[in-house]
């Protein structure tokens, strides 16, 4: 943060977490999280374990863009891009009994 100030960037957190919870309600929040902060003018990047994306536009047409991956970049809906990524690599998955959950996004940030 020390960084971004020093550019008169702002950075606030939308939301962190350590766990697999891809729950219904826990998506509708991260989701909703992320597309106000696209309406509101900010930038967004999101992180799944080793990989970063960011994403620009609107709540509405999501601006992607994957630095590793050039055919991912274009432009999505919300639902669309937690498709695309989730379990992105198999980088997520962890055995629970005898299914695999995901991590989706653990983290993200907006810049302003």
């Amino acid at each position: 943060q020390r960084v971004a100030s020093k550019y008169g960037v702002t950075i606030q957190k939308l939301f962190g977490r350590n766990d697999n919870d891809e729950s219904s309600a826990t998506h509708q929040k991260e989701s909703s999280l992320i597309t106000n902060a696209l309406n509101q003018g900010k930038l967004v990047v999101l992180l799944i374990p080793g990989h970063y994306i960011a994403l620009g536009g609107n709540g509405t047409n999501i601006i992607l863009h994957d630095p590793a991956n050039k055919n991912n970049n274009g432009t999505y809906t919300i639902e669309q891009v937690y498709s695309k990524y989730k379990d992105y690599s198999k980088r997520c998955s962890s055995p629970i009994s005898d299914n695999k959950k995901s991590c989706g996004f653990i983290y993200a940030v907006a810049y302003s």
